[in-house]
């Protein structure tokens, strides 16, 4: 290959990376734009309607979204931006010197639930009744850890939370979502619906820069186009990684064991 086409071969590369960095800045920015957009002319036909019948004139028909879900909808994109959440992340506050709680002085929560570690997990519905993560295993798993707190069962996890996080990525989606304690506290579940996407592609950036401290994919219900990024990030970091299928009260305890084990491994390693 002679040195010209060594040359050409190069500026193609750059033009590629160049593209690629491109169609992925506007692939963050296109939908904050259109939601931007969206905001306006909420607010513009909102006030055109009231100016249309403070005037006793025909009202213009109203807008597509209210301007609360415009809103709404241009928060969600927002608050996703891998630029943001590292701000949040940031922004954390220091992690306690007691294991046993979360805060300081005065206002100080115990780490221990309500009710127990199993129990409480129970509360978490499960995406599906399919036969490897049906009620009867998460029955089974709630008599195990019976009586026990969130520090006796996940010692080496809860004390890496705060300033630390816990990804759960896919899974079940609404109010069923909801982990007990401190777990509930310093947890980020991550869908991968369209509203969401911002937040999944930027996940393996947030692992990078730190501040995470386990992942728990829910392999069942996502695509590997979302996975494998996130998965290859984890292992290059040495985060804990455990799977959780579709989501079961069962497999999610699991999880969150695996976790913990791998958390209590890197530390006697180091």
């Amino acid at each position: 290959m002679s040195i010209d086409e060594d040359l050409d071969a190069l500026v193609k590369q750059v033009e590629d990376r160049t593209h690629l960095a491109r169609r992925d800045v506007e692939g963050r920015v296109q939908p904050i734009r259109a939601a931007l957009d969206a905001y306006r002319l909420a607010c513009l036909g909102e006030a055109a309607r009231e100016i249309a019948k403070n005037h006793q004139l025909k009202e213009p028909s109203p807008p597509a979204l209210s301007r609360k879900r415009a809103a709404e909808r241009l928060f969600e994109l927002v608050k996703n931006l891998p630029e943001v959440q590292q701000l949040v992340d940031e922004s954390r506050p220091a992690a306690p010197a007691a294991l046993g709680q979360i805060g300081s002085g005065s206002e100080t929560k115990s780490l221990k639930p309500d009710n127990s570690f199993g129990r409480a997990l129970l509360a978490h519905q499960p995406v599906t009744s399919g036969a490897e993560e049906n009620s009867e295993a998460g029955e089974d798993f709630a008599e195990q850890e019976e009586g026990k707190s969130l520090v006796e069962v996940l010692p080496h996890l809860i004390q890496a939370l705060n300033p630390g996080k816990l990804i759960l990525l896919g899974g079940p989606r609404g109010k069923g979502r909801v982990l007990p304690g401190a777990l509930g506290d310093w947890s980020e579940w991550i869908d991968t619906s369209r509203q969401s996407q911002q937040a999944v592609y930027g996940l393996p950036g947030r692992i990078k820069r730190g501040g995470v401290v386990g992942v728990i994919l829910f392999e069942k219900t996502i695509s590997h186009k979302h996975s494998e990024p996130v998965v290859e990030a984890v292992r290059k970091n040495q985060v804990a990684l455990a799977y959780a299928g579709k989501g079961g009260s069962a497999a999610l305890a699991q999880a969150l064991k695996a976790v913990n084990q791998q958390l209590g491994s890197a530390v006697s390693s180091s």
